[in-house]
């Protein structure tokens, strides 16, 4: 009660209209809540114990990434501050609306279409052909994200439920 809340999250959503839909509808249902919002637009460490605590200050965070990976969303974890994690559904809809600062096409994060395409056939898929791969959000984005997202770290450590 009476802390503040860290809406983590990437410079790049700033121009997502879904997005800013979720950071107002946040604000309007919430409005007793202060919502501080990092985005990455400037470094963060946890060099020392007051950024560990400056960070810890917050009631909790409602993490939102951008790809597959983000070595932010293991610091939260490691510091045990509470995060809320969007659906994989909410995700397939956020992403391919985010557009790459250096190129007029979508960010592909961890998809970037320009990584080489080795297929490596995980154990528990019968039918590993049968996933898109998991390159350019630009086609088929949603697909994409639904099925390759739930191995991510995001789903995967304990208490990601």
């Amino acid at each position: 009660e009476g802390r503040d809340v860290l809406l983590a999250s990437s410079f790049l959503m700033q121009l997502s209209r879904i997005y800013y839909a979720f950071k107002l509808a946040l604000e309007r249902t919430f409005s007793e809540i202060t919502f501080v919002e990092h985005t990455h637009n400037k470094p963060w460490t946890l060099a020392s114990p007051g950024d560990a605590d400056k960070m810890l200050s917050h009631a909790y965070a409602i993490y939102l990434p951008e790809h597959p990976y983000k070595n932010y969303f293991n610091d939260l974890y490691a510091l045990g501050l509470p995060m809320f994690l969007p659906t994989v559904d909410f995700l397939s809809s956020l992403w391919p609306e985010l557009q790459d600062i250096d190129k007029t096409e979508t960010y592909d994060g961890w998809f970037h279409r320009g990584i080489p395409r080795t297929r490596l056939r995980p154990p528990d898929v019968a039918d590993a052909d049968a996933l898109p791969e998991p390159f350019n959000l630009s086609t088929d984005a949603q697909a994409k994200v639904r099925s390759w997202m739930h191995w991510a770290d995001y789903f995967q450590f304990p208490g990601d439920r």
